[in-house]
C-alpha cells in the first residue's frame, strides 16, 4: 500500500516538534510492505531540521518494511539530502507518480510469486 503526505508552508526550528508528530502519525498509518511518499513541492521553506526528521522517520519506516520516498522538484531538496548523506535513505523523485513507479520497480513480484498468487 502507498501512503502520500503532501506538505505545505514552512518547517523550521519553531515547528519541528509538530513536524515530527505529523511524520510519526502518517508513518504509523503506513503498512508493510508499502511506501510512504512525502511530497515537499508545496513547502515554502525547509530547515535542515525538517530533513533530519525525515531521515529519522525513514530509518524507523525501513525497520518496519516501509520505503520512504521524497517528492521534490526544488533543487535545494536533493542538494540538502545529498549533503546530509541521506540520498540512499531518502530517494528524491520529481512527482508522486515517479516515486510510486520507482517503488513498484523494486517491489514488483517475480514471475513465480505472481503465478503462485494467481493459482491460490
Amino acid at each position: 500500500m502507498v501512503t502520500v503526505l503532501r506538505v505545505g508552508g514552512d518547517i523550521d526550528l519553531t515547528n519541528v516538534a509538530a513536524w515530527r508528530c505529523v511524520l510519526a502519525e502518517v508513518s504509523a498509518v503506513a503498512t508493510a510492505p508499502g511506501a510512504l511518499i512525502i511530497d515537499l513541492d508545496a513547502a515554502h521553506f525547509l530547515g535542515l531540521c525538517a530533513f533530519t526528521a525525515l531521515a529519522d522517520t525513514a530509518e524507523h519506516c525501513r525497520g518496519r518494511g516501509i520505503d520512504l520516498r521524497v517528492v521534490g522538484t526544488q533543487p535545494v531538496v536533493a542538494r540538502i539530502i545529498g549533503v546530509g548523506l541521506w540520498d540512499t535513505l531518502l530517494p528524491v523523485h520529481a512527482t508522486v507518480v515517479a516515486a510510486v513507479d520507482a517503488w513498484h520497480q523494486i517491489h514488483r513480484p517475480t514471475g513465480d510469486a505472481v503465478a503462485n498468487s494467481q493459482g491460490s
